[in-house]
């Protein structure tokens, strides 16, 4: 079976599916009911499953329709959108992908994820936009963004959320705090003592408290990525 027939027969079952009746699916595909309905059946015999019951009001999937139904709409949708993005590749027609990040995010990330993308995408620009999680999602709903890398957790019932990477958090306290000679940390233990600093640049009070809780004998903050740090010398 060819890859067009394939095709073919995958707008067939999808209109088919939508309407539940042979001759609406060929008009609404400009076919041939005839040939529609023909080549579903030779489909299901070679294949061995029947997407359809034949009724005399109309079609019914069957519980094997569904999923191949279901499966051709979301091969059909993947190609179309696949199409129209190696035209406009081809045509230099791709927008700017608009990408924010947190400063929580390791530099490495972002170079590599640019790489990948320009490796997929050739000569197609990225507009990268920094900002704390806060800021960013709300780029996100005002469509001035196209994507964030941030720290997790974020509202999935709200966002398409992918994760992409796992790095600790860094805890900073002083050198005699009675958990400072420990390598790692579980969250329960230090949960109800922490105070998460975010950008600094956006929030430069923070940066100034991040530094002026370092010489407290009180449990400070985290910080981002690897493990702990300790007070030296009246420094870090």
């Amino acid at each position: 079976m060819s890859d067009s027939l394939t095709f073919r027969l995958l707008r067939y079952i999808k209109a088919s599916a939508e309407t539940l009746n042979f001759t609406r699916a060929a008009e609404q595909i400009f076919v041939a009911q005839s040939s529609l309905s023909h080549q579903i059946g030779k489909l299901e015999d070679n294949i061995d499953v029947a997407i359809f019951n034949r009724l005399q009001n109309g079609l019914q999937l069957t519980p094997a329709g569904r999923i191949v139904a279901v499966y051709a709409e979301n091969t059909l949708r993947d190609w179309d959108q696949m199409l129209a993005m190696a035209r406009a590749v081809q045509r230099n027609e791709v927008p700017p992908l608009r990408l924010g990040f947190s400063s929580f995010i390791n530099a490495k990330l972002l170079e590599k994820l640019r790489e990948g993308y320009e490796g997929m995408f050739s000569g197609c620009a990225i507009q990268l936009m920094s900002g704390d999680p806060l800021l960013s999602l709300q780029r996100l709903d005002a469509r001035t963004l196209g994507c964030a890398i941030l720290p997790l957790p974020i509202d999935t019932s709200l966002y398409s959320v992918q994760q992409i990477a796992q790095s600790p958090l860094v805890v900073c306290m002083r050198s005699d705090d009675a958990l400072a000679d420990r390598a790692q940390l579980d969250i329960q233990v230090v949960a109800s003592r922490l105070t998460i600093f975010r950008d600094p640049e956006l929030q430069p009070p923070h940066t100034h408290v991040f530094w002026k809780c370092s010489r407290r004998s009180t449990f400070p903050c985290i910080s981002a990525a690897l493990p702990v740090l300790r007070e030296r010398s009246n420094g870090w």
